[in-house]
Formats: structure tokens, C-alpha cells, sequence
């Protein structure tokens, strides 16, 4: 598996709305990357997707930063969403030490 890649893709009939899309390996050595591009969108869009896929390892730096922008995301009325495409053997990984990530974006 690569480093996390990071993906920002305007929607082509709104200005105001992008999808990220993450991938790859999300950990604390990837942490400063994703928190600059996440900051970045949140200072440019309206809507915001984020898609999380194509991953296998997931730390809770990446948890945390999801976290924050959420939050950020909220203060400021910014609508966004959450797409999760993982491993079930992840997902059940996350879910066993209580982390759910599509709980975040409720």
C-alpha cells in the first residue's frame, strides 16, 4: 500500500462543492499532509464529500483530523458528507476499539 493520497475534485456545476477523496495509508506520518488539505477545502467550499477508500491502515491521527474537520466544517456552514469504501476486517477493527467513522458526519 502507498502513502495517503488525497484527491479534491470540484464539482464541475458548482463552484462550491468538492469531493475529497482519500486513500492509501492514513497514519500520523501522512497526518500534517491530510490536516493541510482538509484546511484548505474548508476555507474554499460550501459542500464538502470525503471519500475514504483503498486503505488498509487507519490510526486514530486520522480520526482525529476527520474529527476537527467536522467540527470546523460545522462552525463555519459548510454542509459536508462521508463515504466509507474499507476492508470489512478494517471496518470491524475500527468498530471493535468504538470507532465509527460515518458517526462523525451525524
Amino acid at each position: 500500500m502507498h502513502t495517503a493520497l488525497i484527491d479534491i475534485r470540484q464539482e464541475p456545476d458548482n463552484p462550491f462543492a468538492a469531493t475529497i477523496t482519500v486513500e492509501g495509508i492514513l497514519d500520523m506520518n501522512q497526518a500534517e499532509m491530510i490536516r493541510n488539505h482538509f484546511l484548505e477545502c474548508l476555507d474554499t467550499y460550501k459542500t464538502i464529500e470525503v471519500v475514504i477508500q483503498n486503505t488498509d491502515k487507519i490510526d486514530v491521527s486520522f480520526v482525529q483530523i476527520l474529527y476537527a474537520f467536522q467540527l470546523s466544517a460545522r462552525k463555519k456552514g459548510i454542509k459536508t458528507s462521508c463515504s466509507i469504501r474499507i476492508e470489512p476486517e478494517l471496518e470491524t477493527l475500527l468498530s471493535n476499539a468504538g470507532i465509527h467513522l460515518p458517526a462523525i458526519f451525524n
